[in-house]
């Protein structure tokens, strides 16, 4: 029998590092498991939207969008849902969606290609990068290289006090300078554990993506687009709420209060300080991220593309509790084989993506709210997505 038509315990996949915050509202809607169908089809039969609608009806969430890839191919992409739950505009495949943490291992990609550059190393310390923080800056620090930083193994806690109030929303500074200020505070709170081992930071992949500023003059949100986007054809992606222009057509995140879903807007300051950019600000269409995913699946699997395979391997080696650079590994349980996956929430959207080196195949899930119906609807799509694969094979 093929592994991957083994029955699947899909939430199981759903990674808990869900990104810059933790959960999102208590109240949720009520779940109604009896819209799913008993029988989900196979890969090809044209019938994902309608599995996708089936989920969003029964855990009432606004939209989903999903898709699997095979090798260079995708298999399956689909949407299904309203941009705002509130009115009628439904989503569209072209649609940016915020994908949160999942930033990370793209900051970690774009400092792979400057170690291959030689403009950096993984290596790098921040004395070395940073001299001027020398005695300005808790000792411990120091010595703290960028792939402590990439692995959230530096012993930093995970942001910096006061990251979500207005302190860091709407300042006129450039944003190299505002990294610079983050960098010089984040270093100057105690260490949360010991260095090398692993606590998830979002300071610390801040402060990642601040040295590729100093190593290069050119500011993260740049890098990405040079190093990422542009090489990779990624050509509908940008930064912040897709909606961060109010007046544009772009999906919406959501809360849940009062029995309804809220559209979150961000002229009311709910959004993400894009300071904390390189941990998770991007935003894409799937497509987009499709050609990320082609990139990194094929890196898993030995070959060259915008990294040489073998950095690909430093980007996907874990480091301490199963996590590598902006990727968590584990075992499927029915076999030795590692999968890579990672989640990103900001508390209005969840996103989330696995690949399966041995199947050749990668899933991506990104709903426009989070909250406990978000993650278990997660878990249900990726299962479907891969038991859907599973009947064809």
């Amino acid at each position: 029998m093929n592994k991957l038509r083994k029955p699947i315990n899909a939430f199981t996949f759903v990674l808990l590092i869900i990104g810059l915050v933790a959960c999102g509202s208590t109240e949720q809607p009520s779940i109604d498991l009896t819209l799913l169908p008993e029988d989900i089809g196979q890969t090809g039969d044209g019938l994902l939207k309608e599995n996708l609608e089936a989920i969003r009806l029964a855990y009432d969430l606004p939209a989903i969008s999903a898709m699997i890839i095979k090798g260079n191919e995708i298999l399956e992409i689909d949407v299904t849902g309203f941009r705002d739950a509130n009115l009628s505009d439904e989503v569209t495949i072209n649609d940016r969606l915020h994908i949160g943490s999942l930033t990370k291992s793209m900051t970690a990609t774009v400092a792979a290609r400057l170690v291959e550059q030689g403009v950096i190393s993984f290596q790098s310390t921040v004395s070395e990068i940073f001299p001027e923080l020398i005695g300005a800056i808790k000792p411990i620090y120091e010595q703290v290289t960028l792939a402590e930083l990439l692995s959230s193994t530096s012993g930093l806690r995970r942001d910096l006090p006061g990251t979500w109030g207005k302190e860091w929303k709407n300042r006129a500074e450039p944003l190299i300078e505002l990294r610079q200020e983050w960098t010089r505070k984040m270093f100057n709170t105690s260490p949360a554990t010991d260095r090398g081992k692993h606590l998830y930071s979002n300071g610390g992949y801040t402060i990642a993506g601040h040295m590729l500023e100093r190593a290069t003059g050119i500011v993260w949100e740049d890098l990405i687009e040079d190093e990422l986007f542009t090489p990779l054809d990624m050509n509908n992606t940008g930064f912040g709420p897709p909606n961060w222009d109010e007046s544009s057509v772009q999906p919406s995140g959501h809360y849940y209060s009062n029995g309804s879903w809220h559209a979150r807007k961000p002229s009311n300051g709910e959004y993400i300080p894009f300071v904390l950019g390189p941990a998770g600000t991007v935003n894409a269409d799937l497509n987009s991220l499709a050609k990320y995913l082609m990139a990194h699946l094929a890196g898993v699997r030995g070959n060259d593309n915008i990294i040489s395979a073998n950095t690909y391997q430093i980007l996907h080696q874990a480091v301490d509790a199963d996590y590598a650079m902006g990727w968590g590994t584990f075992n499927v349980p029915w076999t030795s084989e590692k999968i890579l996956t990672h989640g990103g929430s900001n508390t209005f959207w969840l996103a989330e993506w696995m690949i399966i080196p041995e199947g050749n195949i990668a899933v991506m899930v990104i709903i426009n709210a989070a909250g406990d119906n978000a993650s278990q609807a997660t878990g249900k799509v990726i299962g479907t997505l891969i038991d859907r694969y599973g009947a064809t094979q």
